[in-house]
């Protein structure tokens, strides 16, 4: 596994998901949030830990303003709740 840098695991961490998520939002195909979350937990290249889980919610509440990201309210919510869940 590559060594990386807190903040590097989690900007890949967000980009995997953001990337999933429009994907299948452009297809019109219905998706289970946490479950593409947990895919990019488990994903080796990213290696996400515990300990970058706060970078990652800061990146997503950035991401969450940006009017062309286009986040719909429950996913905002499930993203939150998965990642106090990891954190806890």
């Amino acid at each position: 596994m590559l060594n990386k840098d807190r903040t590097n695991r989690a900007i890949d961490f967000c980009v995997f998901y953001g990337e999933s998520s429009a994907g299948y939002n452009e297809r019109f195909v219905e998706y289970d949030v946490k479950g593409v979350l947990e895919e990019g937990w488990k994903n080796e290249y990213i290696g996400l830990k515990k300990e970058d889980l706060g970078r990652v919610l800061d990146i997503f509440e950035e991401d969450f303003g940006v009017w062309e990201n286009v986040y719909r309210y429950k996913e905002v919510l499930d993203i939150r709740e998965w990642i106090e869940d990891k954190r806890a």
